[in-house]
Parts: structure tokens; sequence; C-alpha cells
């Protein structure tokens, strides 16, 4: 079985965990698209820079860009490139001179698939030139998280899912109402889970704890759904009970997304906030010295937050939205509280922070955890879709 699997920046952290499994079981080869706003994006923590061609060697990039553990994630791959789109604008016309090569490329490897992490502006035309090639798709966000509606994502998935023949989405709490928005037949939907992001522990190697305070964390891009003003209004109930805390609000703003004020907490407790891209090592070290994870949002998909704080056993405090349930087991890896309810959010951080056997035995049990292991996800990927299609 030849298999291509089409991906970008944004998705590199669980991809690169299905590709390593992945690469196990067929012929396996790799594209990465890569364009100037997705520098600096998810997992790739990579400075924005200038490429000789269009078509570049993808392993050679990453042995000489990343630490050397990144070599067993591609080694068994046969074949790893990157298309580098060199406009910032998807829609200029000139990017088909940058997808012809990809396209020429796919010619001479004649999959019996290509997987797409997404399917982007960019990546459309390959839809068009490889009718008689199975097309599979991730759906990773199936319904657009409040106040980050994209029209020309959702129009650019319109027209390409003729050409679609199965979709993999990693919940099974909006597979009706991704079938029902876009009008999908049901049979045509896997659902699958996303496994942990282990790959980040790697970037500890080299970091010592700072350490004068314990740290509560709210981590990722920052967004309305993402619930912050929630969290800043747990905190500052939570100054009243604890003392010498450090609430911690890190990731990147997105366009025209406002944080709100940031008190004065009681107790030498603290609010800070760090809104900018962080790079692995310190997502990494913020989320170890964490003694919890918080995600009090108000809409989700799965999280891949939750994926990389299970990397550190770190038990979650999070709302019970969307498929949140589906990765945070109340009361075994997590809290889950009813969206908007800030008393049962300052409630359920007290509790693990008060409790160290308590916040031990969620940690435990997040050690232990056995649905979200990459063997099972790629294994069953295989099963219920590459060898499914006739």
């Amino acid at each position: 079985m030849k298999i291509v699997y089409y991906t970008y920046p944004s998705f590199l952290d669980p991809a690169l965990h299905f590709i390593k499994e992945l690469s196990k079981y067929c012929e396996l080869y790799c594209i990465l698209e890569l364009s100037p706003e997705t520098f600096h994006s998810g997992f790739f923590d990579i400075e924005p820079r200038n490429f000789n061609s269009r078509l570049e060697n993808g392993v050679s990039f990453f042995t000489n860009n990343f630490p050397p553990f990144i070599k067993e994630y591609l080694e068994n791959v046969i074949d790893f490139k990157i298309t580098i789109f060199k406009n910032k604008h998807a829609c200029n016309p000139i990017n088909i001179f940058t997808i012809y090569p990809v396209i020429k490329y796919l010619q001479k490897v004649k999959p019996d698939f290509i997987h797409f992490d997404q399917i982007t502006i960019r990546s459309f035309p390959i839809l068009y030139y490889f009718k008689n090639i199975y097309i599979v798709v991730n759906i990773h966000d199936p319904l657009p998280h409040s106040g980050e509606d994209n029209w020309k994502g959702k129009l650019i998935f319109k027209i390409s899912k003729k050409h679609i023949n199965r979709y993999i989405l990693f919940n099974s709490f909006l597979i009706k109402d991704f079938s029902f928005k876009y009008k999908i037949d049901q049979t045509l939907i896997y659902s699958s889970k996303l496994g942990i992001y282990h790959i980040y522990k790697n970037y500890l190697l080299d970091l010592k704890y700072n350490g004068n305070k314990q740290t509560i964390l709210l981590i990722g891009r920052l967004s309305h759904y993402k619930g912050i003003e929630e969290f800043i209004e747990a905190a500052k109930i939570l100054s009243f009970k604890v003392k010498n805390v450090d609430f911690i609000i890190a990731g990147k703003s997105i366009k025209n997304y406002k944080l709100p004020p940031i008190p004065e907490l009681n107790n030498n407790n603290r609010i800070i906030v760090t809104d900018r891209y962080l790079n692995n090592s310190e997502l990494a070290n913020l989320i170890s010295q964490s003694l919890m994870i918080i995600c009090p949002y108000r809409d989700a998909t799965q999280s891949g937050v939750v994926l990389t704080a299970y990397a550190f056993e770190k038990p979650i405090v999070a709302t019970n939205v969307g498929a949140l349930s589906e990765y945070i087991i109340d009361n075994i890896t997590g809290i889950l509280v009813q969206q908007g309810n800030i008393s049962a959010l300052a409630d359920a951080i007290f509790r693990i922070y008060s409790d160290v056997t308590y916040m031990n035995m969620l940690s435990n049990n997040i050690k232990s955890l056995k649905n979200l292991n990459w063997t099972n996800i790629v294994q069953n990927t295989i099963k219920q879709i590459y060898n499914s299609i006739d």
C-alpha cells in the first residue's frame, strides 16, 4: 500500500506521531505545505527564511533545523517533501506554479491514497488532477470556533467534498452536526482519536526549573472561545484561598481578539500574560512546571492543549463542551465543569491544588491511559479507512 500524507505546520505535532507509526505499515511519502504565515505555527518552531526552490527535501530540512530526536519520526518514511508557497495570499494565481511541481511529484509516486490533514486553497488543485486516487481528509474542526469563522475555508471545503472519499473526525460528538451542515453521508465519516503529543517532552532536556511560585496555566492561542475571561474571574475568587500562585495565560492572540483587563490579585498571587508565539521549549517548560492546565472553553472540538498536557501527566480542569469529555475523564484525568459556571471552575481548581494525593491520582491515571495510543490509532485507521475502500 502506497500512501501520501499531506500536512501543514499547524498540525505537525499530531502528524509526526501519526507518520512515525503509519510508516511501519506501508510505503509512506509525506508533503508539508509551507507558506509565509505558517512559520512559527504550532510545533513548526522555525524562523521565516527563503528557500531555493518550491519543492525542498523535507528530511534534510528537519534534520538540519530540529533536534536530533526528530530522525526517529521520519526514519521509515520513503520520501518527504516541503512545498514552498512564497506568496502570502492564498488566492494568488501564482500559487499554481508552486503546486504544479507537487502534482508532477505525485504523478511519479502514483499513490493508492492521498491523506490530507485538511484541504486548503493552495492544495485544492491536487484534487482535480487525481480524481482516480482515493482521497482521505482529516477534519480537525468540523465547525468553526466562536470568533474564528473562516468563509474561505468553508467555501473551499464545499467545492472539494465531491472529490473526497472518506473523512476522519477526531471525536464522535460532532459527526451528526458535520454531516448535516455539509450534507455528507455519515457512512463516509470515521471517528478516530488523536494520541498524546509525547514529542514535546524532548524539549525539556536543557531546561531548568526556575520556580519561586506555583503556577496554574492556560496555554494555547488566545481567542474568544478559550474562556480567558472565565479563567481570570476564577483566579480572582481563588486569590482569597491560595497564596503565591501565578495564574499564567500564555500564547499568541489571534487577529481581532483583545485580551480583557488584567486585575491585581490578593495574597501575593498574580495573573501573568505572555501574548506571543511560544517556542517548543517554552511551551514544554511552562506545562512541566505547572500544577495543572485549565481549559475553560466556551466551545470545543478536541484539544491539542489537553494532549500536550497529558505528555507531562498534568491534570486538566475544563468545561464540559464539545468533545472534551471524550478526552478528559471526569474525576479520572481531570475535572469537567459546566461552561460559564465561574464558581465551579474555581472550586475544581482549588480541589486539585489543595489535595496533593488527589492531584497525584489524576496524574497517575493519565500515565495509564490506553485509548490515546498512536499504535492503536494507526492500526484502526488502516483497518477502518485504507483497507475498507474497494
